[in-house]
């Protein structure tokens, strides 16, 4: 694979005999996460394998299609987690199809070097091109296994929500997708450049790149090509560690990876939607209600001073109103008030920006929060956690492993409906289901995805109009 290492993925050789499908394909090679946990599959480069669940039980049958984007921070994770096992959601009558891409310096790194190699003369991003060729694949091949390419979904959380605003704007996504689910994930409003520019300061991606190099102790790409997964792993997490953290919030990696380099993405995802330049398809979006809480836990802020600093150091001029909208007048408060902070600021705001710019063209855009708890975590004092809907979307194992009680089953069963039901006609509204009104500007409507499945409208006006810059 040394040969394709930072290259545009190919298509794979073509065979004849029967191939074994029983099991995972490699997962991209990737650092230990305490986030993650068990990826499902061992790791490899050759790391582009879907994993595919259907009910149809003939090619003619045409179902709907829901192409998974795992999350992990663009560093970690695979579609062969188990929390992914699409087996359950494939039984709503829908094909469910979780896809691998590269990741970390695998699929992310760009330098000087290797854009002049590019006959685009760009480079970085391969992980989203990784993304593309599987959409690609589907588009080609879902037929074979009773599926629609002409209605064909993409959805995933964190990085794969990330993803998914990213393939919204791509030129290169046009005729790959009609509809699109974004979990508790959106790009990133200032992407980093692919090249130095006069008079910004922001370190570009191709000088972290360089940084790399120098990280690895190799003066050439050709030469980094032959080194091993874990010397690249290492000098990457180094390399990232020497940007700036007042460039990127620290509690989130996408900034750190993808990057806004000319080809797989033309513009500023934010400038983009505000635009109306994205591609107009229907539209799901939101997140969970303690969406900062497993990031404010894993930061080494303990005092109302610190967390100040930190809210300084991030917002600027602008901390003074952070710090009267999310308040730590004690240290005991801190917690608290940082989860909020990160869940409102990395989460809700996008989901939220994102429904209003869609709205503006598309109907049928549907917002949610995830309040339910799962008995499993009911006890760990984070709450409704990001990615703690998962379970409940994929009717799987908790994120600790244990399964879904019954009661959580019953809530996943309405959930999975309204997922599987916007995959089918872009309306996740059903029978027996309570009414998801679509979101517009005029009332700003959500679901809560607990029981009971309230409504609600307007979420913190006066904390989210703090972001909405």
């Amino acid at each position: 694979m040394e040969e394709l290492r930072w290259k545009a993925p190919v298509p794979a050789d073509k065979w004849e005999k029967t191939l074994s499908c029983e099991k995972s394909g490699f997962a991209s090679p990737q650092p230990n996460s305490q986030l993650i946990g068990d990826i499902g599959a061992k790791q490899d480069e050759d790391c582009l394998h879907l994993n595919i669940w259907t009910p149809a039980k003939s090619a003619e049958e045409k179902l709907p299609v829901l192409v998974w984007i795992h999350g992990g921070g663009f560093y970690a994770g695979a579609a062969s987690q188990p929390i992914y096992n699409g087996s359950e959601l494939a039984k709503q009558g829908i094909i469910v199809v979780g896809i691998n891409y590269r990741l970390g310096p695998f699929g992310f790194l760009a330098h000087s070097a290797l854009s002049e190699e590019n006959p685009s003369k760009t480079s970085g991003n391969y992980g989203i091109l990784d993304q593309l060729a599987a959409l690609k694949w589907v588009k080609e091949n879902i037929s074979v296994f009773g599926g629609d390419p002409e209605n064909v979904t993409i959805a995933g959380q964190s990085a794969g929500g990330v993803s998914v605003s990213l393939l919204m704007c791509s030129p290169l996504s046009a005729g790959l997708f009609n509809k699109a689910i974004a979990e508790s994930g959106w790009a990133p409003k200032n992407l980093r450049a692919l090249k130095k520019t006069e008079g910004v300061t922001t370190v570009s991606a191709e000088e972290i790149g360089a940084i790399f190099l120098k990280k690895l102790k190799v003066k050439t790409i050709a030469d980094a090509r032959k080194r091993g997964y874990g010397n690249l792993l290492n000098a990457w997490a180094e390399a990232l560690k020497d940007v700036p953290t007042s460039e990127t919030n620290a509690a989130s990696s996408s900034g750190k990876h993808v990057i806004l380099d000319g080809y797989v993405l033309l513009d500023q995802p934010y400038k983009t939607f505000s635009e109306d330049r994205q591609l107009n398809v229907p539209f799901l979006a939101g997140f969970t209600e303690h969406d900062g809480s497993l990031f404010a836990g894993y930061m080494n802020i303990q005092t109302a001073k610190d967390y100040e600093k930190y809210v300084w150091k991030l917002f600027g001029e602008d901390a003074t109103k952070i710090l009267a909208a999310y308040p730590a007048g004690s240290n005991k408060e801190v917690y608290g008030a940082l989860s909020s902070l990160l869940g409102d600021c990395l989460f809700a705001d996008g989901a939220l920006q994102a429904a209003k710019f869609a709205s503006r063209r598309q109907k049928n855009t549907y917002l949610y929060i995830f309040s339910a708890l799962s008995n499993s975590f009911e006890k760990n004092g984070l709450g409704s956690f990001h990615g703690s809907e998962l379970p409940f979307v994929f009717n799987s194992t908790t994120v600790g492993g244990s399964g879904l009680s019954k009661k959580e089953k019953d809530l996943s069963q309405s959930i999975m409906k309204y997922w599987s039901n916007f995959a089918k006609n872009g309306n996740p509204n059903g029978e027996k289901l309570p009414v998801w009104e679509p979101f517009n500007l005029g009332t700003q409507s959500y679901i809560i995805l607990k029981e009971g499945f309230p409504s609600g409208a307007e979420y913190k006006p006066n904390q989210m109009q703090l972001f909405a810059k």
